[in-house]
């Protein structure tokens, strides 16, 4: 097994280009699920973006206005117990950047070898897609409009 003891999960965005990362190290994981931690498919940082948006906006002082919590590119870091390999869901707007991908990747202690880069643009998804990529799906407020 290759894990370190300062591997994390976690979740963020990128707002006017600043990285807003939170983390969890994988080895509360371990400590808590013990002898289970193996059986998970996957472990994933504990709270949803639609959950967060509103508090991390007040904590790193931005003034969301209207903005939607998809409006911004986002991403999640999740770990696979049993191929022992992470996966970084990454807005496509994203995936080019190499600095912010490597930023990432060494503040959650991971290496490219150990990590799978995927965008969902393929599958014309919302998850994963901010205001840029599916411009229609929002309002000049940066509101979601529903399509459906």
């Amino acid at each position: 097994m290759s894990y370190m003891n300062d591997e994390f999960v976690g979740m963020f965005w990128v707002v006017n280009n600043d990285l807003w990362l939170r983390k969890t190290p994988l080895d509360d994981f371990r400590k808590t699920l013990k002898d289970n931690f193996k059986q998970r498919k996957t472990i994933t940082y504990r709270q949803a973006h639609v959950v967060k948006w509103t508090s991390w906006c007040k904590e790193f002082d931005y003034d969301q206005r209207e903005e939607h919590f998809m409006y911004h590119p986002r991403g999640r870091i999740s770990y696979f117990p049993g191929s022992d390999k992470f996966e970084l869901v990454i807005d496509p707007c994203l995936k080019d950047n190499t600095s912010l991908v490597d930023k990432i990747l060494d503040e959650c202690g991971l290496n490219r070898e150990n990590t799978f880069l995927v965008t969902q643009s393929d599958d014309q998804s919302l998850h994963y897609v901010c205001h840029k990529c599916k411009p229609e799906s929002f309002d000049e407020c940066g509101r979601y409009i529903d399509l459906a």
